[in-house]
């Protein structure tokens, strides 16, 4: 069984907010268009629109977790990436934007967090990276420089 040297939860609860209340106009204006006599599939749109809103916001956690192999994220419950440290290049520090929250795949980019702000780039030995939010990057930094010091840029910072 590997050490965890690393682990950290969170919950992006901003995020989750936000969801809720555009799922709550949603439901109202739903509840609303059935009243009137909407066609079915404009009620359908907007109900199903509010189940996938009531899923991804009960769904925004998010692990992280370093052993001496790897560094696991797993997003929500059954979506979970392994990066072996075999296959990274570098690791550099990184901001995610509002419209970078959440699990996205662009332009062999995998994004990882629940809220915006700081992040970990891993750029990996195949031309891939993935970036992977959290609140305490200079935590994982810690953990991460003594495991693989090589992986860190050593040039001076200006």
């Amino acid at each position: 069984m590997p050490v965890t040297w690393y682990e950290r939860r969170q919950t992006g609860w901003k995020t989750i907010f936000v969801l809720l209340a555009i799922l709550a106009v949603i439901a109202v204006t739903s509840a609303l268009l059935e009243r009137l006599g909407a066609p079915g599939e404009a009620r359908r749109m907007g109900w199903g629109l509010a189940v996938v809103l009531l899923v991804v916001a009960l769904t925004n956690r998010m692990e992280v977790r370093v052993t001496e192999r790897e560094v696991f994220v797993r997003w929500g419950w059954l979506i979970g990436k392994h990066i072996p440290f075999s296959g990274i290049e570098r690791i550099e520090p990184e901001r995610i934007s509002w419209t970078r929250v959440g699990m996205k795949f662009t332009n062999g980019v995998s994004w990882f967090s629940v809220s915006a702000g700081p992040a970990l780039r891993f750029r990996l030995k195949n031309g891939k990276s993935v970036v992977v939010g959290t609140p305490d990057p200079d935590g994982l930094i810690r953990v991460l420089q003594p495991l693989k010091p090589e992986l860190f840029d050593k040039s001076p910072n200006p």
